[in-house]
């Protein structure tokens, strides 16, 4: 996974860039900014695209009015940690899923768009369990089962049967991921005192097309507009905080 990073980290903001993913991450900005406060974890923070949302962008002031005290990413890629750097970005660590850092050391956890996928997750909900306080939050985002170019609305409600891993060719690459399952993936965080506080998902009736730059068609906002009333759980893409108790 390292490799593929670290050869992807020229090009991942330009493809970062395209519509179906700025819909992902205007809902993840929204997360962060009514969750995110105090010492804050980016795991698997990239080139620092979250991180920016607070430093250096905004000001010292505006981050300590937020609450924002620390802010540190941590990827497994050192091209992406080294782009993050050349942003002017701070605090960043490269690691894997053994986070080397404190129990109860940080206020919230953020590990966005997809990141969680390529993980053990249960080994990775265990170490974002030890490392973030009482009280703490996760911002968590993950492609799900029902991320699948094969499957619509209409077979999703059918209950056909979804699968558990996507395998996909980025740039000339081969990769694969996990897909989550919304109650296996609760149930892994509440065993370790994560109790689900939001849940929302995106793509439910429009497909996502995440390669593709052009502008969703008239027909497909619409059907982005219409799905908002849509069963959450058939979503192409989920959305959770967790609280430790």
């Amino acid at each position: 996974m390292r490799a593929i990073y670290n050869k992807l980290a020229d090009t991942y903001d330009f493809r970062s860039n395209n519509p179906t993913t700025l819909l992902v991450r205007k809902k993840e900005n929204k997360l962060i900014e009514k969750f995110a406060e105090g010492r804050v974890l980016d795991f698997g923070c990239g080139t620092g695209y979250h991180l920016s949302l607070f430093f250096p962008k905004k000001s010292l002031q505006a981050i300590q009015k937020k609450g924002i005290t620390d802010m540190i990413g941590l990827d497994i890629s050192e091209n992406m940690i080294a782009k993050a750097h050349k942003a002017g970005i701070k605090n960043l660590i490269q690691s894997t899923e053994a986070l080397p850092l404190k129990d109860g050391k940080f206020d919230t956890i953020i590990c966005l768009y997809s990141v969680f996928n390529l993980l053990d997750y249960k080994k990775a909900v265990e170490e974002f369990s030890r490392v973030l306080r009482p009280g703490g939050h996760i911002v968590l985002s993950v492609a799900s089962v029902w991320d699948n170019e094969d499957v619509n609305f209409l077979q999703k409600v059918k209950k056909v049967k979804k699968p558990e891993r996507k395998r996909f060719r980025l740039e000339k690459l081969f990769m694969e991921m996990k897909l989550v399952n919304p109650e296996i993936l609760i149930d892994t965080f509440s065993n370790k005192s994560l109790q689900l506080m939001h849940f929302d998902s995106i793509y439910r009736l429009q497909k996502p097309r995440w390669g593709n730059f052009q502008n969703f068609s008239l027909k497909q906002r619409l059907k982005l507009k219409v799905e908002k009333i849509l069963p959450k759980s058939y979503g192409c893409f989920y959305f959770f905080v967790f609280q430790k108790s």
